[in-house]
């Protein structure tokens, strides 16, 4: 009588925890065809979180089939179901739901054979908010198989001799390979659960009753009954043992036992506040969330109320809650409620709460569920507050923002756009800007939107109305997931900005025509300056060479009238040096050149003039000159150097009749320096001549000119005489 009683509180507890869990959850029988195949399945029962869940009334959907209730051509997940009522198997998945727009956590168990439970959340707002919840149920999985008692016949060392058809049907194995075992290969418990001490005491006590578990050959463990006695078996002290199958026994023991585990660990997988209280409202269990919540273990929250727990305002509203449901003795379901915790922080939950009854049907407490939904609320409240901080801003934005959709229907626009359209914003939401703005029937061919859908990229396009300009730009908005959702675009006013730049462009061509003007004066003006400029110093040049070439003449006519050899080579030299001077003012005045003097035509004149005065048929010159310009600072005296020293070579480097070769060489390297060389393969330089002190006017006159230009001299009598003079200007 106790027990029963207690078993029907029990079961009024967990009928109350199931009228008041926020989970919703349906029982279901599988429908067989003929052949045996699950066709449908029938809705049994469902508790108050299933309606508001699903939307349907419980007297809706009781007795009928899950196709029609929900209008689909086949039941939702059928297959699954039907495997999870025909072995057993717990699963759980997340789906969406078409019939309802929604998206579910749904966990399947079977309460027994050919029928299911579904426990779900609906996630829909977890999925919308970023929120999932995660919901963690134990597998159960149990197997049970009716079997008739086996008989095991073995020896005291426990091998086994003989066993009737129904051990070798349990375990699976034949006749022949059970005949070679052990009874440790078979029972599961040997060394852990004393079996092998019991069977070892057997020749005192005469016989031994326990429990163990069988192993069959493919691993299933089978709870037994073992009955062992001593017999004679074939003239020998032998072991019979008489092994019942217990599973049935075992299961109806452990019945009660496991639906209490099982609600304890459903209860423990749910974020949501569990709680029950007694008819005096204190506290008489709480699942691991609420324990966690208020910061004490189970065991210390039982006897306490809600003055004990939480703030004076809170108890008592709760209190005042708790009263409602137990005088009524109606449940309220799914309310919003704050209250503060123990650290002063404001939270919000959705709560729940049922009264549950005693065996007479007499309230003696309530079951309570409250689910923590602040992140949801401050996400709510964070969304709200975007989204008015967004209307703010773009309202107060000049540029003109439309929303579309994906075909080009305005689903949200700012004042800019009212304003411009002459339409309010409710007017404007649902039309389609291509009938909006060019009054056309259909999408335009050239539409930026159909190019953002295949690109996926920013456009951007010039409109002219009939008064205003407008540059506009539309870009794509994407979900979490990278999809184009719709299309953002913006338009910028440019009206006054396109004919500021036209009258600027007026200006402009204005301002270059005046320009080009005034620049074609101030050329023409800079030209005539230029041009007398060059007139005066191009005459500068030319009186200059004429003097020189008089200079010339002059030393000619006065060195006939000496008969010594020496004084008419001075004075040869002499003009040798003037003719090297007038001939860069005659270059400069023949090329029109103010500043420079192209030095290969240059040393080409001048070696030409000094081989025609010195030269014989016996002497080659050879010339390698680059087309390289000095001023006159640099080629008057590079002109007298080369004066020197080729005169030097054509008298004196050779014997009469002696054949040889001249070279004259100039050129720049690589920027750093220039190079002259004059060098011959005649009979070669005296070596009693010191070249950086010499004796005679020419060589002093040429460390004279090489310093002058800034130059580096080096000789070499190797096979003849070579001058190599390395300078920078």
């Amino acid at each position: 009588m106790i027990f029963r009683e207690a078993s029907k509180i029990s079961n009024n507890v967990l009928n109350s925890l199931y009228m008041v869990m926020n989970e919703g959850v349906c029982f279901h029988e599988i429908i067989y065809d003929k052949k045996g195949y699950p066709v449908d399945y029938l809705i049994i029962d469902c508790n108050p979180a299933y309606e508001s869940t699903i939307g349907l009334k419980k007297d809706e959907v009781l007795g009928k089939k899950a196709s029609e209730v929900y209008g689909t051509d086949e039941p939702p997940h059928l297959s699954t179901y039907a495997k999870v009522a025909e072995t057993g198997e717990q699963t759980y998945f997340e789906t969406y739901f078409p019939p309802f727009d929604k998206y579910f956590k749904i966990s399947a168990i079977s309460p027994e054979k050919g029928k299911f439970v579904t426990i779900f959340n609906d996630i829909t707002e977890y999925k919308k908010l970023k929120d999932d919840l995660q919901q963690t149920i134990t597998e159960f999985n149990y197997l049970f198989d009716s079997m008739e008692d086996a008989l095991f016949v073995g020896d005291l060392e426990g091998n086994i001799l003989d066993v009737n058809e129904t051990a070798v049907k349990r375990l699976g194995y034949s006749k022949k390979e059970i005949l070679s075992m052990h009874v440790k290969d078979i029972d599961g418990l040997y060394n852990e659960n004393g079996v092998k001490t019991k069977l070892m005491n057997l020749p005192e006590n005469g016989k031994q009753r326990f429990e163990s578990v069988h192993v069959t050959n493919n691993g299933n463990k089978i709870p037994v009954e073992i009955n062992s006695n001593l017999i004679s078996y074939r003239g020998k002290t032998a072991v019979l043992s008489v092994v019942r199958n217990i599973t049935d026994r075992k299961n109806a023991e452990n019945q009660i036992q496991r639906k209490v585990e099982e609600q304890k660990a459903l209860l423990s997988s749910t974020p949501a506040y569990v709680y029950l209280k007694d008819s005096k409202l204190n506290y008489l269990t709480a699942n691991d969330a609420f324990c966690k919540g208020v910061g004490l273990p189970v065991e210390n929250i039982k006897g306490k109320n809600d003055f004990d727990l939480f703030s004076g305002n809170d108890a008592e509203k709760f209190r005042s809650d708790d009263a409602s449901v137990m005088n009524s003795g109606k449940p309220i379901y799914n309310f919003e409620e704050t209250y503060t915790t123990s650290k002063c922080e404001k939270r919000w939950a959705l709560t729940s709460k049922v009264p549950y009854f005693d065996v007479e049907g007499n309230v003696i407490g309530i079951v309570g569920s409250s689910l923590d939904i602040t992140e949801r609320k401050r996400m709510h409240e964070r969304l709200e507050k975007s989204e008015y901080e967004k209307r703010v801003i773009l309202d107060s934005t000049s540029e003109i923002v439309v929303y579309h959709d994906l075909e080009g229907r305005i689903l949200w626009c700012n004042k800019a756009a009212t304003k411009f359209t002459g339409l309010n914003g409710s007017d404007l939401i649902g039309q389609y800007c291509y009938k909006l703005l060019y009054n056309k029937s259909e999408i335009c061919d050239n539409c930026l939107i159909n190019e953002i859908l295949k690109t996926g990229k920013h456009q951007e396009e010039t409109v002219t109305f009939t008064d205003r300009i407008l540059n506009i730009k539309k870009d794509p908005v994407r979900d979490t997931s990278g999809d184009i959702i719709g299309i953002i675009s913006v338009g910028n006013d440019i009206t006054d900005k396109v004919k500021t730049e036209e009258k600027i462009q007026r200006y402009a061509e204005e301002l270059e025509k005046m320009n080009r003007e005034l620049e074609h004066r101030v050329r023409k003006q800079t030209e005539e300056i230029i041009n007398a400029e060059r007139t005066r110093e191009l005459e500068l040049h030319h009186r200059i060479k004429n003097n020189l070439q008089v200079i010339s003449s002059l030393l000619s006519l006065q060195s006939e009238n000496f008969t010594d050899g020496k004084v008419k080579d001075a004075f040869i030299d002499t003009q040798n040096r003037v003719i090297s001077m007038s001939l860069v003012h005659n270059k400069l005045y023949q090329t029109n050149g103010l500043e420079n003097v192209n030095s290969k035509d240059y040393i080409e004149d001048l070696v030409d003039h000094l081989v025609g005065l010195y030269g014989g048929s016996n002497i080659t010159i050879k010339i390698d000159v680059q087309d390289i310009y000095f001023g006159i600072d640099t080629i008057i005296p590079l002109g007298m150097i080369i004066t020197e020293l080729l005169s030097n070579s054509l008298k004196y480097a050779f014997f009469d009749d002696e054949q040889g070769e001249v070279y004259v060489g100039l050129y720049q390297n690589d920027e750093e320096y220039y190079k002259l060389i004059v060098a011959d393969n005649g009979k070669g330089f005296s070596e009693e001549i010191d070249i950086e002190e010499p004796n005679t006017l020419g060589l002093q006159l040429v460390n004279s000119l090489v310093d002058q230009i800034n130059g580096d001299l080096e000789v070499e009598t190797i096979n003849g005489t070579k001058f190599v003079i390395k300078f920078t200007c």
